[in-house]
């Protein structure tokens, strides 16, 4: 008996692997799905600030080609997801409020969805820009506005080019990379890496993280600098040729670059995790 068990799940294997095979990765990954987007239009050109939430779906925000927000709902899903995707677009006062929303429920079968809301917007600077994700990848480019905030419960964030006098961030648990751009960083993270690439760092940088790596990369060092680090488990090094330490131990390590004056504070503090600027 356990002899014909063993052969016929080896026989039923042996078939899963011969269809299986017969799919191309975009065949597996489309299979049970459909087609699936939605856009809608709005004149912005009043709006001075701008807020973006989204629940459980994925958000991109790129530049558009229209002077006019372009908002979209897009990508494949189930047919039996179709009706839990919404999105609104409004705007109150100076302000444009854009939210996408998928709700989740219990379902019988095979179920596959994967739709992003996807956020085009004018070559324009924006006043408060603020991004709120309840469960979801964040991701941000080419973004002019005097603060930048963004709040994620669960999933990573990336926001490139961006040109900002101030950037904050709050994270429950997902990584952080943010690259080629210009602004004061504040932010925190209970669960995750901290990446932050810049050509030069021009700004003060302050960051707390509960459990995670710190890595900060320039081109280019600064000509005075400040830096603080603070690690209850883990460990800090400044590979800058400049850079001169003037108190270390196990937990904090102080240095600078230059004299040391000037706006540049690089203060990061993590209770597990490895800092380093390089």
């Amino acid at each position: 008996m356990r002899k014909w068990v063993a052969s016929a799940l080896i026989i039923l294997g042996i078939g899963i692997i011969g269809v299986l095979l017969t799919f191309d990765r975009d065949e597996m990954l489309n299979f049970g799905t459909e087609l699936y987007s939605k856009s809608k239009t709005i004149d912005a050109s009043s709006a001075k600030n701008i807020t973006i939430e989204s629940k459980s779906i994925n958000v991109n925000i790129v530049r558009g080609t229209q002077k006019d927000v372009v908002v979209r709902l897009e990508g494949r899903a189930s047919a039996k997801y179709a009706d839990r995707f919404h999105m609104d677009v409004e705007q109150t006062g100076d302000t444009l409020h854009i939210t996408g929303e998928y709700k989740d429920g219990f379902t019988f079968g095979f179920n596959y969805e994967n739709i992003k809301l996807i956020v085009e917007l004018p070559e324009k600077a924006w006043g408060q820009f603020e991004v709120k994700s309840s469960s979801g990848n964040i991701r941000l480019a080419d973004i002019q506005a005097d603060k930048l905030e963004m709040a994620s419960n669960s999933g990573n964030v990336k926001v490139e080019d961006y040109t900002v006098k101030q950037l904050d961030f709050a994270m429950a648990s997902g990584n952080i990379v943010l690259e080629d751009g210009t602004g004061e960083i504040k932010g925190e993270t209970r669960s995750g890496n901290v990446h932050i690439d810049s050509e030069q760092i021009l700004n003060p940088i302050t960051l707390k993280v509960l459990s995670g790596n710190v890595v900060i990369s320039s081109e280019n060092e600064p000509e005075s600098a400040k830096v603080q680090f603070r690690t209850h488990s883990g460990n800090s090094k400044v590979k800058w040729d400049q850079f001169n330490t003037v108190n270390s131990n196990d937990d904090a390590m102080d240095g600078v670059v230059g004299s040391g004056s000037g706006n540049i504070v690089i203060d990061v503090e993590t209770r597990s995790g490895n800092l380093r600027i390089q």
